[in-house]
């Protein structure tokens, strides 16, 4: 508080001390003009030592000997317990939570803010979306998010005057699952069209991996995919495509079998690709030689030329149509 009688005072002056008498002090920033009872200590300053605040009139002839005084108290609001866990299923790229504990005492603090850096001290660092208002503990990274060249996560607390310099952190894990060994064996033995069943072998770690997804696509990147049946949940590593799959369309000519694993978050943007062998197995010299001899009736043998490649072929069907597509 001023002094009741300021007629003659300037300015006050603020200090650094070691006690109350203001011993061994250091001068904080500038005088501050009479009329005005308030100062900002600039942040990140060093107290080393100092156990004291101490304030000074200053009249237009000199300052005061016997100061007013504060002990300082330095407040310290460090979260804890930095977790992320990157859901992004692509090796290279980032995407999840991050989530900490909050301080003891969040009496100063008003918001969190996360960042990934290039180590625990936020060098090269990048802001993590928004802040976050004290009495939330998560932060949300959008999926797709560049690793290289970040190595940390980092917690910082923010008051009202300021962000802390020295952060709580944690190493990043760059989580990757994608599936292998994939396989198709198109049974669907008519030209441009596939059916069958897909196979592959689990990821390695698929503690992430939630769900498998199966497309057609134009090339090995996913180029017009289209997905074939709903998801798959991990534990099946297995999905089918239904018979009469047409491989041309309006939309593409595919060519491609692609798959895809899903976390909670986001599915994969990078797939495992198998490229399709469409299967065509055709008889030939198809003779049927009529040898029920009443009008209406048919009655006979119907012969054909095997396929020239038998693999594939279980059984033959002959059916009567009224057309030569069979429809």
């Amino acid at each position: 508080h001023a002094p009741q009688d300021e007629s003659q005072v300037t300015h006050y002056i603020l200090y650094l001390a070691m006690n109350a008498a203001g011993d061994d002090k250091t001068y904080l920033d500038s005088d501050v003009e009479v009329g005005t009872n308030r100062a900002v200590v600039a942040p990140d300053k060093d107290i080393a030592n100092f156990t004291h605040l101490v304030v000074y009139t200053k009249s237009a002839l000199a300052e005061q000997s016997t100061p007013d005084a504060l002990i300082l108290s330095d407040m310290v609001a460090d979260v804890s317990a930095v977790t992320f866990i990157d859901r992004d299923l692509d090796f290279t790229d980032l995407g999840g939570t991050i989530t900490w504990d909050p301080p003891a005492d969040t009496t100063e603090v008003t918001h969190y803010v996360a960042y990934i850096a290039e180590d625990g001290h936020g060098g090269g660092r990048s802001q993590v979306d928004a802040e976050a208002e004290v009495g939330t503990h998560n932060i949300s990274m959008e999926a797709d998010t560049t690793h290289d060249p970040f190595t940390h996560s980092l917690v910082y607390t923010k008051s009202q005057l300021t962000e802390q310099t020295t952060p709580q952190f944690e190493l990043i894990v760059d989580r990757s699952a994608s599936i292998s060994l994939l396989n198709f064996t198109d049974l669907d033995l008519d030209k441009d069209q596939m059916g069958g069943s897909a196979v592959w072998l689990a990821p390695a770690d698929d503690a992430l991996v939630t769900h498998y997804a199966v497309y057609a696509a134009a090339n090995a990147a996913g180029t017009n995919r289209t997905r074939i049946g709903p998801f798959i949940e991990v534990g099946t590593e297995m999905g089918v495509v239904p018979p009469d799959f047409d491989l041309e369309s309006d939309l593409a000519d595919y060519t491609e079998l692609l798959v895809y694993t899903k976390s909670s978050l986001v599915e994969q943007t990078t797939p495992i690709a198998l490229t399709i062998v469409d299967e065509f197995r055709a008889v030939g010299n198809i003779e049927f030689p009529d040898r029920d001899l009443d009008n209406d009736e048919l009655g006979g043998t119907v012969t054909w030329s095997p396929p020239g490649d038998m693999t594939l072929v279980a059984e033959y069907y002959a059916y009567l149509s009224d057309t030569p597509a069979g429809l």
